[in-house]
């Protein structure tokens, strides 16, 4: 008997939100029923099992710059791009510290020392790149930083998140927002849709971290890190057409094309 061509439409509804249509061009051979057989069978051939991986620990070295004066100049926010050239600046590792009382059982400790913040500055600017091969797998960024007393964060010049700051720009002589309670809380920040900021290659972190003020406060400390999730949840079939037990066929072969509609 000759082989007849018949179409089959799945419309599948992907992770992250993306959706696409399915065509499946079957030909006959043996009877076959349209089922929800064949949804699980879709299934097993899309599904990759789910990801996380760390960018950066805590403890990382970074690129510093004390904040005696903007970290770049004339454009006081260019510092925060990936093209930035910082070679001239400090490398040193988190966490970034300061404590007038270390005899303290609740000073704080760290990496790198910050000896002359106390009545010298109110901000250091820290700095980074990292390397990621494909943007499109990064579902979720995870950004946690401890900090005393607040913060901004860029990635890519991008701002991704602030803690205990006023709004808006913030000069290097500024201070953040009125010291908090110690002590205080990590910050645990879920940054949806990095693929608007993200780019493949390099990409570059900036973090400004505040003292509240520049000689009333006893203690400093900064540090963060960075992961990401890559969500590969199974795909879920929305439309079966025909629908499921419409029609049979005769199948010799299926080929499948998948067409995004994102």
């Amino acid at each position: 008997m000759k082989a007849v061509d018949t179409w089959l439409r799945l419309r599948i509804r992907l992770p992250i939100g993306k959706e696409s249509a399915i065509h499946l061009q079957v030909s006959q051979s043996e009877t076959f029923v349209v089922a929800r057989k064949l949804s699980v069978a879709l299934f097993f051939s899309l599904v990759v099992l789910s990801n996380a991986a760390v960018i950066f620990p805590t403890s990382s070295p970074w690129a510093y710059f004390k904040g005696y004066s903007e970290a770049s100049s004339p454009d006081p926010a260019a510092w925060r791009t990936v093209g930035f050239n910082d070679s001239g600046w400090e490398i040193g590792q988190a966490p970034f510290y300061y404590d007038n009382q270390p005899t303290s059982t609740t000073a704080y400790t760290g990496n790198t020392l910050l000896n002359d913040m106390f009545g010298g500055y109110t901000c250091v600017f820290l700095r980074k790149t990292f390397v990621l091969a494909n943007v499109a797998d990064v579902s979720q960024l995870q950004f946690y930083a401890f900090s005393d007393d607040g913060f901004i964060a860029w990635i890519n010049g991008v701002e991704v998140a602030r803690f205990n700051m006023p709004a808006g720009g913030i000069p290097f002589d500024g201070a953040s927002s009125a010291a908090l309670q110690e002590p205080v809380p990590p910050q645990n920040v879920s940054l949806n849709d990095p693929g608007a900021y993200l780019v493949a290659g390099t990409n570059a972190i900036a973090i400004q971290a505040f003292n509240s003020s520049l000689s009333a406060s006893s203690d400093f400390v900064i540090d963060a890190s960075l992961s990401y999730t890559t969500d590969f949840t199974p795909p879920v079939v929305t439309t079966l057409i025909p629908a499921a037990g419409a029609m049979r066929v005769n199948l010799l072969r299926i080929r499948a094309t998948i067409l995004s509609l994102m």
